[in-house]
């Protein structure tokens, strides 16, 4: 392989820093919420929805990447958002309806939540989220 072919591939291949997630959702509306460790277990509403959601520090003007593992059980899929408030309805930079597995890149403007929301009849899981500056 020559050199430019090496850079090439160094350069695409991308760099993430240390984890940003280490602490549970707050549950705010679910009729049956249940984690464990960092992952929800169980997440049902069966008839306005609900939302859990989860300070996090993001640094004004970086780059994040946030993935997780989704599963859908029944009703209306969540929406995963990441704003400047516990509502998740201001300057939210995501906003994505999910289905399944998720993967995202944003820019921070220094947000400080993260969650998910469902304003109808919900029932999913969450596992595996990680949120990394991208380097």
């Amino acid at each position: 392989m020559n050199i430019i072919k090496l850079l090439m591939a160094a350069k695409s291949e991308e760099v993430l820093g240390s984890e940003e997630y280490d602490s549970v959702f707050i549950n705010n509306g679910f009729e049956t919420y249940t984690i464990d460790g960092l992952d929800i277990t169980s997440a049902i509403d069966s008839f306005l929805g609900g939302k859990c959601y989860d300070n996090i520090a993001l640094d004004v003007g970086k780059t994040y990447k946030i993935t997780f593992d989704y599963v859908y059980n029944s009703g209306t899929n969540p929406t995963y958002r990441v704003a400047s408030n516990a509502d998740l309805n201001i300057n939210a930079v995501l906003n994505e309806q999910l289905v399944g597995t998720g993967t995202y890149t944003f820019y921070s403007l220094g947000q400080a939540y993260h969650g998910f929301d469902s304003a109808f009849s919900t029932s999913f899981e969450v596992y595996n989220l990680s949120v990394k500056e991208v380097l």
